[in-house]
């Protein structure tokens, strides 16, 4: 699926399950240019990037509700998901993610099969 988020344009993985979108975590790093680490012991990925025009590393726990960004933890909406070795991020517990970054509301929707986090 095509997608908009912070002023970059991409094509994302995306899921629907139990009725609710997911974005493959390793498809929206790529795109957002963001260095991905898996580290297996741990059952987590590390993402880091300085999209926004500052450092940021967000890491995930696979199967788990916990986003640690930038030091700071953030209670998922939904946990991640891991579905054949490939992690999804439910789209709410994303922009709740990228608004607190930004200081800045955010929505996501979805209108001619183009995901637009704004």
């Amino acid at each position: 699926m095509s997608y908009k988020m912070l002023g970059i344009s991409g094509e994302v993985e995306v899921r629907i399950i139990n009725r609710d979108s997911y974005i493959a975590v390793r498809s929206i790093a790529n795109n957002q240019n963001a260095d991905i680490e898996w580290i297996a012991e741990k059952g987590q990925v590390v993402i880091s990037t300085d999209v926004i025009g500052t450092p940021l590393e967000v890491i995930l726990h696979s199967n788990g509700r916990l986003a640690i960004v930038n030091g700071n933890a953030f209670i998922l909406r939904e946990p991640i998901r891991n579905i054949d070795g490939t992690l999804y991020i439910q789209t709410h517990s994303l922009v709740d993610i990228v608004g607190a970054i930004t200081n800045k509301p955010m929505t996501a929707t979805i209108v001619r099969n183009v995901l637009e986090i704004k």
